[in-house]
C-alpha cells in the first residue's frame, strides 16, 4: 500500500510517495513471457514455415539465422524485426531457454545483417 507524505512550506507545495513493495509484486516479465503461449506457438509456426520454403535456415546452437538476400531486401523495417523476433522465439524453445538473441545473417554473402534481443532489441548492420 503506498504511503504519501506531504510537504507544505510557505508558497511551496513538495511531496514524496514511498511505495512499500506489495506482496504481489513480481520481476518484470521474461523476454518470452510477454507473449501467451498461443502468440509464440504462432509465431514459432510462422518461423517454421520459412525455414521449409528456404527463405530462413537456424543454427541454434550458433545463435545464427541465414536470411535469404531478396526477403531481407523486400522486407521494412517492422518486417525485419518480426523475423528477427521469430527467430529468437524459436531458438529459445529448441535451447529450451527464456534468453531471446539471435543473429540475422544473409544467406548469399554471410555478412551480418542485423540482431534480435530480448534485451537489447532489435539493429540492423
Amino acid at each position: 500500500m503506498p504511503i504519501a507524505l506531504g510537504l507544505v512550506g510557505i508558497g511551496l507545495t513538495a511531496y514524496t510517495i514511498l511505495t512499500a513493495p506489495s506482496e504481489s509484486a513480481k520481476a518484470p516479465a521474461t523476454p518470452t513471457e510477454r507473449f501467451s503461449a498461443e502468440q509464440r506457438r504462432d509465431l514459432i509456426g510462422r518461423f517454421e514455415r520459412a525455414t521449409k520454403t528456404g527463405t530462413v535456415r537456424a543454427d541454434c546452437g550458433l545463435s545464427q539465422v541465414w536470411v535469404d538476400s531478396l526477403l531481407w531486401r523486400a522486407a521494412d523495417y517492422q518486417a525485419k524485426e518480426l523475423i528477427g523476433l521469430e527467430a529468437a522465439l524459436y531458438c529459445a524453445e529448441k535451447k529450451h531457454t527464456n534468453t531471446l538473441r539471435v543473429d540475422l545473417v544473409d544467406a548469399a554473402s554471410g555478412k551480418k545483417l542485423g540482431t534480435y534481443s530480448g534485451a537489447w532489441g532489435f539493429s540492423v548492420e
